[in-house]
């Protein structure tokens, strides 16, 4: 929803200059302008500020809590940097490597888990995730009747958990960069930091063509979205305040090879 706050602004800018992935700088009062006089562009930033503005104000006191949650091979010996699918590309089968840091956990199925009965499990919230998580499994609620809960593979559940962190980053840099709360841009930082250092130590899944980078299928990557544009509004924030930036463009790189030669054209 809060893309409609751009619908008006040119796309075309140099790209040395940033933003310029959705907007460009001179855009930002125009969008500002917007807000101010339109009811329906003041909702949607007014709840966009609000979905994100609880976990930022915890950041201040507590930075790890949210970089705890986020899903990642944390075991020395198990930060794995090397995964491989089955022959159709529907589960992971193998994983290799040791990365000096945390890497990014891939999901290890294309698809979300069932119970024996066909029932889905209910994905956890955020605040219901068990921070630091080194287990493969976890203890998932189902929606059959009885609602009972078991330990089992979170399978695409993992990109999922990730996907929604990496979208309260995004909103948090938004809200930044139209109103200049250094606090939003260090929620957002902080989860870009984490998760380009763990993946730029990854590799592109090995399986059949479609496999994707941090997603079993490469449509999974879009998870990964929301980051690539954050760092294109926190561009700047990032090198004042001495973030190491060096591995962040050689993740995108990754992720666009990837999206490039095994992307949507190669996908079902």
């Amino acid at each position: 929803m809060c893309l409609f706050l751009f619908s008006d602004v040119s796309l075309i800018t140099a790209q040395d200059v940033h933003p310029h992935l959705l907007v460009k700088p001179q855009d930002k009062q125009l969008i500002l302008d917007k807000i101010n006089k339109e009811p329906w562009a003041k909702k949607i930033f007014d709840d966009l500020e609000q979905t994100v503005t609880p976990y930022v104000e915890r950041h201040q006191k507590d930075p790890e809590w949210i970089l705890s949650r986020y899903l990642m091979n944390r075991v020395p010996g198990k930060r794995y940097t090397h995964f491989y699918a089955d022959a159709d590309g529907t589960m992971l089968v193998r994983y290799a490597g040791d990365a000096p840091f945390p890497t990014v956990r891939v999901s290890p199925h294309k698809r979300p888990p069932i119970t024996k009965d066909g029932y889905s499990y209910k994905m956890p919230s955020l605040e219901e995730l068990v921070p630091y998580d080194t287990s493969m499994k976890m203890n998932l609620q189902s929606n059959a009747p009885n609602g009972k809960k078991e330990w089992i593979n979170p399978q695409s559940f993992v990109e999922g958990i990730n996907g929604r962190i990496n979208d309260l980053a995004l909103k948090a840099s938004l809200v930044y960069w139209l109103t200049g709360k250094e606090e939003y841009a260090t929620f957002a930082a902080d989860i870009l930091n984490q998760w380009a250092r763990g993946a730029s130590y990854q590799y592109p899944i090995v399986g059949p063509c479609r496999t994707g980078f941090l997603s079993i299928q490469t449509l999974g990557d879009r998870h990964e979205e929301p980051l690539m544009l954050s760092y294109d509004f926190l561009y700047y924030f990032l090198r004042e305040k001495k973030y190491q930036t060096s591995w962040y463009e050689g993740v995108f790189q990754k992720i666009a090879s990837t999206m490039t030669f095994r992307g949507f054209w190669n996908n079902n």
